[in-house]
């Protein structure tokens, strides 16, 4: 069945001309769009999210930290450390692993969607590199 005319309007079901349905569906997706770029609640929720991702590596951090007869849970080199050492590293970690959602959701909220790509490409260079290298010489 053919779409209702009025003259040389097409309309829709609800009546409106075509055209304007059109207008609103592109205003409604450039707002949803405008939630991705820069918007501070996408950057807190996004940050909440790695947030509880890493909730559970950071506490264990601090408890490889603060507790002295974990170390001899790891052998290799990592076991062979001085006891400042080991506690340096697994504080470290821990700070690292604190920040990383703060990190995250700022960069979410700041960067474009090139810098979130570059950085993104940046991290997974940075955690393959550290998985290889501790497979070299913690493990």
């Amino acid at each position: 069945m053919p779409f209702p005319t009025v003259g040389s309007v097409v309309l829709c079901r609800t009546g409106r001309p075509v055209r304007q349905d059109v207008a609103m569906a592109r205003q409604q997706h450039q707002q949803t769009m405008s939630v991705r770029s820069g918007s501070p609640l996408t950057g807190f929720f996004v940050g909440l999210i790695v947030g509880v991702a890493v909730v559970l590596p950071f506490t264990a951090a601090i408890g490889f930290a603060t507790n002295p007869y974990t170390r001899h849970l790891f052998s290799g080199r990592l076991a062979d450390a001085s006891q400042a050492g080991y506690a340096a590293f697994w504080w470290l970690v821990a700070i690292v692993l604190g920040v990383l959602p703060f990190l995250i959701g700022w960069a979410v909220t700041k960067l474009s969607t090139r810098g979130l790509a570059i950085v993104g490409g940046i991290v997974v260079l940075v955690v393959i590199v550290g998985l290889v290298l501790g497979g070299l010489f913690v493990f």
